[in-house]
């Protein structure tokens, strides 16, 4: 890190000191998110969600805060999810018989009409 000077032992401390800020900071607001009536109104006032959505979202929160790395989770959930995603699309192209072969793929449009 740029920040850290190794003829300076204050500046270690003070990157140190900025990261635990940061972190209770983060935290903090995840806690009052997940927990308060906030949470719900940022999700559906400021974010625009559906209360339904809302409410969802807020038990993902809820399950964040227990934790100890949410970003590690969520990346693994991404990844999880666009393999399924990839999975499924295979299979219903497949089964439509309009995987590309070569070229251009079909559109969404091609696909929905030759299956109607």
């Amino acid at each position: 890190m740029n920040f850290i000077d190794e003829d300076n032992p204050y500046t270690l401390h003070t990157v140190k000191r900025f990261g635990v800020i940061l972190v209770l900071f983060s935290g903090i607001a995840l806690l009052l998110v997940a927990f308060t009536p906030a949470g719900m109104y940022i999700l559906t006032k400021w974010i625009g969600a559906t209360p339904a959505t809302g409410k969802m979202a807020m038990d993902v929160l809820r399950f964040m805060c227990l934790l100890p790395n949410p970003a590690v989770i969520g990346a693994i959930g991404m990844v999880a999810a666009v393999s399924g995603e990839i999975i499924y699309l295979y299979y219903n192209l497949k089964k439509a018989n309009t995987l590309p072969t070569a070229g251009v793929a079909p559109s969404v449009q091609d696909i929905i009409e030759r299956n109607h």
